[in-house]
C-alpha cells in the first residue's frame, strides 16, 4: 500500500511510502505519527484530533486498540530505544576518552629525559579528549624590513578534566551511593518525640488545675 503518511524515522515527523507487511491505513499512520510528536507528548486524544477524526474522544480508544496501529507504535518505540541508547553509549564513550588519555598519547620523552610533543600520530579518539591545541611560532627576522620565517615551536595542549569524567562514569555505573546524614535524622525525631512530651504535660497539667 502506497501513500504519503510512511513510517518515517524514530520521531514521527517524516513522510514516506507504507511498506507493504504493515496494515495500517494511511489515516492511521497520521495518528501514530502525531501520537510520537514531541509537541503531542504521546496524547491519544490529542494525536487522534490532529489525524483529523471528528470524534476524537469517541474514536480514540477504538483507533489505539486496532493492532496495525499498535503494531506500529511498538515498531517506531523501538526506533526511539536504539537512538536514546545509541546516545547514552556515545556520551560514556566520550567520557572513556578524557578519563583513559595519557600524555604519551601527545608526545613521547627524549633522550633528556624531556618531554616533547608529537600530535603527527595522534588519532582522532585521543585528540577528541583535549579541549585546547594552541601552536605557537617565533618569527626569526632574516631582513631589516621585518620580513621572517617560522621559527622555534611551541605546542600547549590543555585536556578536559580527567577527575571530572572518572567521576561521572562511576556515577552513571553506580559506584557512588548517595550519603544519607543519619544524625540529622535521629535529631529530628528526637525533637518531636520531646515536643510530644511538653504537649501531654500542658495537657495534664491543665486537667489538675480544672479539678483543683
Amino acid at each position: 500500500m502506497g501513500g504519503r503518511y510512511g513510517p518515517g524515522p524514530y520521531d514521527g515527523r517524516s513522510y514516506g511510502t507504507a511498506p507493504h507487511d504493515m496494515e495500517c491505513s494511511e489515516r492511521e499512520y497520521e495518528v501514530v505519527r502525531h501520537y510520537f510528536d514531541p509537541d503531542v507528548r504521546f496524547n491519544k486524544t490529542e494525536a487522534v484530533r490532529r489525524a483529523g477524526y471528528s470524534f476524537p474522544e469517541k474514536q480514540v480508544h477504538r483507533i489505539f486498540s486496532r493492532p496495525s496501529v499498535r503494531k506500529e507504535i511498538t515498531r517506531r518505540r523501538q526506533e526511539l530505544d536504539k537512538v536514546v541508547t545509541m546516545k547514552v553509549e556515545n556520551v560514556v564513550a566520550e567520557l572513556t576518552r578524557v578519563a583513559t588519555a595519557n600524555p604519551l598519547d601527545y608526545g613521547y620523552i627524549d633522550e633528556n629525559g624531556d618531554f616533547q610533543y608529537n600530535l603527527k600520530d595522534t588519532t582522532r579518539d585521543e585528540m577528541a579528549a583535549l579541549s585546547e591545541v594552541i601552536v605557537e611560532y617565533d618569527l626569526e627576522k632574516i631582513d631589516g624590513k621585518g620580513m621572517g620565517t617560522k621559527g622555534v615551536k611551541r605546542v600547549k595542549i590543555k585536556p578536559y578534566s580527567k577527575m571530572d569524567a572518572l567521576e561521572k562514569l562511576a556515577k552513571h555505573l553506580g559506584m557512588y551511593t548517595e550519603k544519607v546524614d543519619m544524625n540529622v535524622k535521629t535529631d529530628m525525631a528526637k525533637d518531636i518525640m520531646n515536643a510530644k512530651r511538653r504537649v501531654r504535660q500542658k495537657r495534664i497539667e491543665e486537667m489538675v488545675e480544672e479539678v483543683e
